[in-house]
């Protein structure tokens, strides 16, 4: 006699409208506007959400999850410690094998070597992208 197999729950939450949404369960409920957060990361235990106006909301969740989560709005994981949003990159500089992004509020992230090309890749695409929305006059980044 065979096993039935029972389905895999998705552990992502539901899509929202972009650019706002909550955060996963995990983080508890908290309503979150995408391009106000220009970081996440991760430092002794405690996940942060560095905000544009220099304030900043801790958050009970992994790295992992809040990058799997955030994988489709323009967010990347940079670093083991560090995800950032792409539209509050002001420069992307050479830093040893790595490269070096200052931030909005020039805030430095270092890019780790491993993730060096994965980054160029993916930066590149959303400039693309964004070029062309504003080339047609579009509004949302």
């Amino acid at each position: 006699m065979s096993k039935k197999k029972k389905p895999k729950k998705n552990k992502m939450p539901p899509q929202q409208p972009k650019r706002r949404k909550s955060l996963p369960k995990e983080a508890k409920d908290m309503m979150l506007e995408l391009d106000t957060v220009v970081y996440i990361n991760r430092k002794d235990g405690c996940t942060r959400y560095h905000l544009i106006d220099g304030d900043f909301k801790l958050v009970d969740a992994t790295l992992a999850l809040l990058d799997a989560w955030l994988r489709d709005e323009n967010f990347h994981r940079v670093h083991k410690s560090s995800i950032v949003n792409l539209k509050h990159i002001s420069r992307v500089d050479p830093c040893g094998d790595g490269l070096m992004l200052i931030l909005t509020g020039e805030i430095p992230i270092k890019v780790s070597r491993s993730e060096k090309k994965t980054f160029r890749v993916k930066y590149s695409i959303y400039k693309a992208i964004k070029r062309l929305k504003d080339e047609k006059g579009g509004s949302e980044n």
